[in-house]
């Protein structure tokens, strides 16, 4: 037993730990949210502003999960889309409009953050920031 030995079978070990905890560690989920780049926003018909996202989830567990979709940001974000169901291993994307009231827009762009949250398990869960453009011209 020499000291370079017994320090190779150390740093070994601290590696072969830290593997292990990040393999136990790692979210079953990962998504991102991403505004639609051919169209600032619209306006829709009762005079609300609304953005387009494209939704890219990806189910990283070895069981099916629906997920409970929300936004938050301005007072008067709604979604037209609140849950999503995403099989075991695969990858689902996800088109959602996103709309405000323009008297809530007190400048071009806000930012939001969606919220994507595993129905069957409160611990999966994740956010993504992104904007919501708006004219305040109006």
């Amino acid at each position: 037993m020499r000291p370079r030995l017994l320090g190779y079978f150390a740093a070994l070990v601290l590696m072969m730990g830290a593997f292990a905890w990040a393999i136990n560690d790692r979210m079953p989920l990962n998504f991102d949210a991403e505004r639609e780049r051919t169209q600032l926003y619209q306006v829709t018909r009762d005079g609300q502003i609304s953005n387009v996202f494209s939704l890219t989830i990806r189910n990283l567990d070895d069981q099916d999960h629906t997920y409970q979709l929300s936004v938050a940001g301005l007072p008067s974000l709604s979604l037209d889309s609140r849950s999503i169901s995403v099989p075991a291993g695969a990858s689902r994307l996800e088109v959602v409009t996103v709309t405000a009231n323009p008297d809530d827009l007190q400048q071009p762009s806000h930012p939001i953050v969606f919220t994507l949250q595993a129905q069957q398990d409160a611990d999966i869960r994740l956010e993504r920031e992104t904007s919501f453009l708006g004219d305040i011209r109006r």
